[in-house]
């Protein structure tokens, strides 16, 4: 898929338990898994709370999404895989049966593969790099010039 002229390659992991996770792969090939998806699969109610709460590690991606009318891409917030177990364990619910064993050996593991096995990002200008996000969840600007106050 193409999102402002770059290249966005994703692989969606799915189970059958209904848990579907999108993952994207920056310019260096790292995988960073979609929080909205993990939230939706760990049974929160209201995901885009769980990872507006989350104060660990999130980055800003394009990632794709499909409808039966309209497909796009979209900016947004995702965890690198040290923030994903970190977001997995210490969420305020328990999540189903099987879903960190899934993650562990299914979602992470095959993530790493795909990069390796197609050489996502690898040597390409075209694939977008996921950007550090703010504390308020809107990715930062780098053409955004910082407002600093007068010294008096």
């Amino acid at each position: 898929m193409f999102y402002n002229n770059m290249e966005v390659n994703c692989k969606v992991f799915s189970s059958k338990q209904d848990w579907r996770i999108r993952v994207v792969f920056g310019e260096d090939g790292a995988p960073v898994f979609c929080a909205l998806d993990v939230a939706a699969s760990m049974g929160f109610m209201a995901p885009q709370k769980a990872v507006a709460r989350f104060k660990g590690e999130l980055v800003v991606a394009p990632i794709p999404w499909n409808n039966t009318a309209r497909k796009g891409c979209s900016a947004m917030r995702c965890l690198t895989e040290r923030s994903l177990m970190v977001f997995i364990k210490d969420s305020s619910i328990q999540p189903a049966p099987g879903f960190i064993q899934w993650v562990e050996t299914v979602v992470v593991p095959g993530a790493k593969e795909f990069a390796t096995e197609t050489d996502v990002g690898r040597n390409s200008p075209r694939h977008p790099s996921p950007r550090p996000c703010s504390r308020a969840g809107a990715p930062e600007d780098p053409r955004r010039p910082t407002q600093h106050r007068k010294a008096d």
